[in-house]
């Protein structure tokens, strides 16, 4: 939790999976520091298949993520590929 409140207070965004454990504690750190302001705590969640698996994805992150951004169902670099890019837009949004 303290490293994700350090970040916030800092200037920085908190990035996670979104899911629970140390994500949902660096978003929760996020969500409690000096400062945050809503968009500071982003949620990238991956999810496999189709049919409304990327709404369902969303649905799953952790209740301290304010942005919630489904990626598709690949592995490895294609699924970082596409969280970096998620990262680059909400850094342009903020």
């Amino acid at each position: 939790m303290q490293v994700g409140r350090l970040l916030v207070a800092s200037g920085c965004r908190v990035l996670t999976g979104g899911e629970g454990g140390v994500m949902e504690a660096a978003q929760k750190g996020a969500r409690a520091a000096a400062g945050y302001r809503e968009g500071d705590s982003v949620a990238v969640m991956r999810h496999g298949g189709g049919g409304g698996a990327a709404e369902v994805a969303a649905l799953r992150a952790n209740r301290w993520a304010d942005v919630r951004i489904a990626t598709g169902g690949c592995a490895g670099e294609c699924r970082l590929s596409r969280g970096w890019a998620a990262w680059k837009v909400c850094c342009q949004l903020h």
